[in-house]
């Protein structure tokens, strides 16, 4: 049977208080970013911390669509065989390839960035897929870096597609699930 974490209230509160920040407390908490918007939304169920203090960091899972951020990982089932090239639209030489895709969001490493940065992404799918490179505007669900420079990690969800991306986008989902 599986225990659950127990956490100070008073601890993770004033951690909060003192703008320690979601990747932070992740860690230090050993909790997953679903289960850190669950301790925000319990805090403020409990009074124990007002909803303006959590406004930033308060996302509403509502609104995340369908992928599942905490789920993202290498296994065998879910990686791709043929990574997709990635880059920062504002900083081309910031590049990393897309392991996992959905719908809605992404799994990129050896792209550096940090939780709740919010960046512009071509994806350029026209080196591998007879797809033209295409833009979104994605914000970082969590990210890691295990050890080296470009052993970083990071999870995507994706904000802002234009009509014709978002159809680019179906049809590589499509493709790589094939």
């Amino acid at each position: 049977m599986k225990m659950k974490k127990q956490i100070i209230i008073t601890e993770i509160v004033n951690d909060i208080r003192t703008k320690m920040s979601d990747s932070l407390l992740i860690e230090k908490y050993r909790i997953s970013a679903k289960g850190l918007q669950s301790v925000f939304r319990k805090l403020v169920d409990a009074q124990a911390i007002r909803p303006e203090e959590l406004t930033d960091r308060m996302k509403s899972y509502d609104d995340t669509g369908t992928l599942d951020f905490d789920a993202l990982a290498f296994t065998p089932n879910q990686a791709l065989t043929c990574l997709v090239p990635v880059y920062d639209d504002s900083n081309p030489e910031s590049r990393g390839s897309i392991c996992e895709i959905q719908d809605n969001g992404f799994m990129v490493t050896g792209l550096k960035s940090g939780t709740g940065d919010e960046m512009k992404l071509v994806l350029a799918t026209d080196d591998f897929f007879q797809i033209d490179s295409f833009k979104v505007e994605a914000v970082c669900k969590w990210s890691r870096n295990n050890g080296p420079e470009d052993s970083w990690v990071a999870a995507f969800e994706i904000m802002k597609i234009s009509e014709d991306d978002r159809a680019k986008l179906a049809e590589l989902v499509r493709m790589v699930r094939l």
